[in-house]
Order: structure tokens, then C-alpha cells, then sequence
């Protein structure tokens, strides 16, 4: 068996809403769309480009609410500039911080509340010094 990809497929209230989100915050772009009679849509394949990050959003049963254990981890070339980018747009779960396994990285929530870490190896970041380090 060989694994060619992953993609997550996360349950979601509003379709709409996550396109919305990850195409004009994150920059992903909409690679396909399945809408209801009035237009609505209710699946849909987002991917970053230039890269096989993507991931699937569809409408679950009704009355389920969207929900995940886990998180999804995004990696950065400037976890700086993302951080900047995204500090005032969404929900902060946590600032930039060093961790043990030397990644800088913070975390947002996205319109579902799914947890969105993003990550820059700590030898790409320049003055990494003024990042605190991660204590539990």
C-alpha cells in the first residue's frame, strides 16, 4: 500500500461560511463545490496553492455539532508574518510560543472552532529569542 495524500473532511454548520474563511484569510482555494437547489453549499474541497495542503468541509446530520480531539497543523515559511496576519481575525487559542520540539508556533480557532496550530522550525525563525518558550 502506498499513501499518496491526506486530507482531512471535517464536519461543518456552514460551508459557506469555511470557504469564506479559508480562501480569504488563509489564502486556500476552492477546487470543488457540490450546492443545494437554492445555491447553498453543502460539500467542499479547499487547497492551498502550490502545495497538497487541502481539506474537505461538508454539512453534517442535523443537530451535530462540528467536532475534532485533534488539531490541524500548518506549517509557515514566516510564522511572523502569519501570526500578524491572523492575530486580529480570528480566535487566538494561544500566542507565539517555542516548543519543546523546536517549532515556534501558536494556535486560532476557525468559524467551527477546530484548532488551527501553525508552525516554523525554530532554525528558520529570526530572533527567536523574543519568543517565549512554551512552560506547561
Amino acid at each position: 500500500m502506498t499513501v499518496r495524500a491526506i486530507t482531512a473532511l471535517l464536519r461543518s454548520t456552514d460551508v459557506a461560511g469555511a470557504i469564506d474563511f479559508y480562501t480569504k484569510l488563509l489564502g486556500f482555494e476552492v477546487r470543488g463545490m457540490q450546492r443545494r437547489e437554492d445555491g447553498t453549499p453543502f460539500w467542499c474541497y479547499l487547497q492551498a496553492p502550490g502545495c497538497d495542503a487541502a481539506i474537505m468541509f461538508a454539512v453534517g446530520e442535523a443537530g451535530t455539532t462540528p467536532s475534532m480531539t485533534g488539531s490541524l497543523y500548518i506549517y509557515s515559511n514566516d510564522i511572523r508574518a502569519a501570526w500578524d496576519h491572523l492575530k486580529d481575525k480570528a480566535k487566538v487559542d494561544y500566542s507565539p510560543v517555542r516548543m519543546f520540539y523546536d517549532m515556534v508556533e501558536f494556535g486560532i480557532h476557525d468559524p467551527h472552532g477546530y484548532l488551527l496550530r501553525f508552525g516554523q522550525d525554530v532554525s528558520e525563525v529570526k530572533n527567536v529569542e523574543s519568543i517565549p518558550v512554551f512552560t506547561e
